[in-house]
């Protein structure tokens, strides 16, 4: 094998890792009905939970909501919705639906705005579980679930806003649905655990109802708890990774040219 072509399979290889790694998680389990601090009250609030991790390490998180108008997560009209605990867990009320909207227009659904959720971490996270409950609307009920993981460098301190951050699915690192097969009860508990994300790690998790299915039925659901695991060990930067698999490229450029004299 050539050293043109050991680099060229390295760059690669670097590349793709992005967040993937072998290192040991620590699982994490953030009770969503349990925060710590809210901050403001309407729309663009946030609530704040700071929780321990297998490990004994703390991990901080902020939870904030947002709605899109339409079918389509990537063309649609991103505003930020208020979001609430209720009896069954967090609950979004977008701007459809007014602040402090009653039942059951304050759950997050799919309907006629699509309601998402996202959780901001002070560490890399891999979902891999999140209690919710299932309710009526409109007299139809599911419980599709869908899950996005994501990174931002800007700091946990930083407004994450996705209409910028993360304005299409392509730009998140992963999205994941979670299908309910079978029968509902208004108020059922449900448990969405049906994801892999593998080695893909980030500090943002977007929880929403089924994404690609907008409409009917619903999904309605608030959201109890999610259940993780925290990453353990050193991560490259993205920008790292970029500049050193470009390098490696390089010189693969480079001992091609001096091998062609």
């Amino acid at each position: 094998m050539t050293i043109r072509t050991d680099l060229l399979k390295l760059a690669a290889a670097t590349m793709a890792l992005g967040l993937a790694g072998t290192a040991n998680a620590a699982p994490l389990s953030v009770n969503l009905e349990d925060q710590n601090w809210t901050v403001d009250s309407g729309y663009g609030n946030a609530r704040l939970y700071q929780v321990m991790d297998g490990n004994g390490r703390t991990v901080n998180v902020r939870a904030t909501a947002f709605a899109y108008s339409g079918t389509n997560y990537n063309n649609g009209n991103k505003q930020s919705a208020q979001l609430n605990e209720y009896s069954g867990g967090l609950g979004v009320s977008n701007r459809g639906e007014g602040t402090n909207a009653g039942s059951p227009m304050h759950t997050m659904d799919n309907g006629y705005s699509t309601d998402f959720i996202m959780l901001q971490f002070d560490q890399l996270v891999r979902p891999d579980e999140v209690g919710l409950t299932a309710y009526y609307q409109e007299g139809q009920i599911d419980a599709d679930v869908s899950v996005a993981v994501g990174r931002v460098d800007t700091g946990f301190d930083s407004y994450i806003d996705p209409t910028t951050q993360f304005n299409t699915l392509s730009t998140y690192l992963d999205v994941q649905t979670d299908f309910w097969t079978g029968s509902l009860y208004d108020g059922q508990f449900v448990s969405a655990d049906n994801f892999d994300f593998g080695s893909t790690y980030g500090n943002v998790v977007m929880i929403a109802g089924d994404l690609g299915a907008a409409g009917s039925p619903f999904d309605s659901l608030k959201i109890k708890f999610i259940n993780l695991d925290v990453f353990e060990g050193e991560v490259p930067e993205p920008a790292a990774l970029g500049l050193l698999g470009l390098g490696l490229l390089g010189l693969a450029g480079i001992r091609r040219r001096r091998s062609a004299k």
